[in-house]
Formats: structure tokens, sequence, C-alpha cells
């Protein structure tokens, strides 16, 4: 019997060999000992295999890993709460948590610091529970705007951090700045538009030149140049106007607020013609009067 068992065990690895005797001398002696030595056996077990693993390794912590799991200590449901636009799929395949794994040796302060590598996650804090739970709490940053250079269009947040790629059916509610520097000053901008709604909840766009000025596209396709300087009063003023005289509804290309002391008006094609039209016919009418 002895002599089969030590020609078996020549075809074996010696950490193959190691855990296989150990486990015979465990089964030979397990019926001796009182019930209340059980779990100080787990315990030493545990420690006995953690040592081991250390001893030879780096394959320790995956022996670790599989005899605590195996006597009880396997990752049986994991927790997650806080996620919005990551789903609990995603964070198990951040953290490469898989069937099998082990809460004693899961590495919390590691786990932690991966999933903050991930941007849309802000703070994260992560919590064992005995002898099978994994609870992890997050907060997620918020999406702010749309930021659009060139043809590379993502979503940010009020920091002008790049959180995700940008897609259509989840975040086109978002406003869209477009240009470099806009994910840096688009919070300030946004901030003072508020403060004039009318103007506001007609912008679709807003573009930043140079990282100096911005232009505003409108919902009827009418482009407002902003001054560099004084924004908030030139606001002021299309607001009046608007109020005054309708200026945001009129058939335009784009109204030029740069200069301080006028406003320049830029008609449509079809506005240019149907004025020109009008002009044309007002002059006829004064011609007919004066030979009358």
């Amino acid at each position: 019997m002895a002599k089969g068992r030590l020609e078996q065990e020549k075809s074996l690895s010696y950490r193959q060999v190691f855990m296989r005797r150990l486990f015979h001398r465990m089964e030979a002696r397990v019926e001796t000992l009182p019930p209340f030595l059980m779990t100080s056996l787990s315990v030493g077990l545990i420690g006995a295999f953690s040592i081991y693993g250390f001893m030879i390794g780096g394959q320790g912590l995956k022996v670790s890993s599989d005899v605590t799991s195996a006597l009880g200590f396997g990752v049986q449901s994991v927790v997650i709460s806080g996620q919005e636009s990551l789903d609990e799929r995603d964070i198990l395949d951040i953290l490469g948590l898989t069937s099998g794994a082990s809460l004693m040796t899961f590495n919390v302060d590691q786990a932690q610091k991966t999933l903050l590598r991930e941007p849309w996650i802000k703070s994260v804090s992560i919590r064992k529970i005995y002898p099978g739970k994994l609870h992890i709490k997050l907060a997620e940053r918020q999406s702010f705007a749309i930021w659009q250079r060139g043809r590379i269009v993502s979503v940010i947040d009020e920091n002008g951090l790049v959180l995700d790629h940008f897609n259509e059916t989840r975040h086109n509610d978002l406003p869209i700045l477009v240009g470099h520097g806009a994910q840096r000053q688009g919070a300030e901008f946004m901030s003072l538009l508020q403060k004039f709604p009318t103007i506001a909840s007609r912008v679709r766009a807003s573009m930043l030149h140079s990282e100096r000025r911005w232009d505003i596209l409108l919902d009827n396709k009418v482009t407002v140049k902003l001054p560099e300087s004084n924004m908030a009063e030139a606001l002021l003023k299309l607001s009046e106007l608007d109020h005054e005289k309708d200026i945001l509804s009129k058939d335009l290309v784009s109204i030029d607020m740069r200069l301080p002391d006028r406003l320049v008006m830029r008609l449509s094609d079809e506005a240019m013609v149907n004025r020109l039209a009008t002009i044309k016919r007002q002059r006829e009418e004064r011609s007919k009067g004066k030979k009358i």
C-alpha cells in the first residue's frame, strides 16, 4: 500500500504531494478531535497554507484563495450601491471578481485603488462581511456636458474630466460645449447663461473660440457672437432686445455683439432676398409719388 503510494507520488509535483499528505493526515486524525477544535483547525489550516503560499512565491495567493474558499470563505454575494452610469457587471469586471474568489484573501485596499482609476467613480468604500459577503458602496461623478473637439465627442463632469464616450441614447439631453478649453471654462459659462433663462432655454451649443470668447447656437440656428469681455452685459442687452422686439425669432443667420457700440445682424439668404425686394418696392412707390 505504502509502496503504491510512493510510486504514485513520483508523478506529482512537490506542491501536489505536500497538499495530498497534509489532507491524509487530517483525515486520519479528525475523528479524534473534540468538536470545539474544528474552528481552530480551520484557522490553523488557513494559516498553514498562507505560510506555504508565501514560501513558494507567486502561486501562494492562488493556493490560499482556493483553500479558504473551499473552507466556506468564498465570496457568495456582492452587494453594490450608489452606481448609476456603471452597472454591476462593469464593476465586477473591473475588480476581476470571479466565482470561487476568497473573501479572506480579497485585498480591499487594492480593490479601492483599482475602482478609483475608473473616471466615473468619485469615491468608494468596500467592506467584508464574513463568511462570504462583500459590500461595495460607490459615489459617482455626475455627467455635466457633451464636449466636442473635432470628431471626438465625450461626456465630461463639471470640472472637465472626461468620463465616457458620447452615447446618443444616454447623453442626448446634456448641453454641448465645442472647442479646446471648453471643458475647463464650460461650467462657469453655463452658470452665467442660467442667469438669463429665456436665452439659456434656447441654446443648443456653446462654442469657445481660441479659448477666449464664446458663440452660442440657438434652437433656430441663429448664432450669437459674444464679446471676449463683458459677456454678462451683452447677454443682458440681448435679453432686453428679445423681450422688446423678439429679436431671437427673426429670420437671421447671426447676431454679432463683439463691437461695444453696435449690434451687427446678418439676415438669412431668403430674408435678404425679401429685404431687397421690399426696399426696391418702397423706392418705386416713392418714385411714383414724386411724379404725381
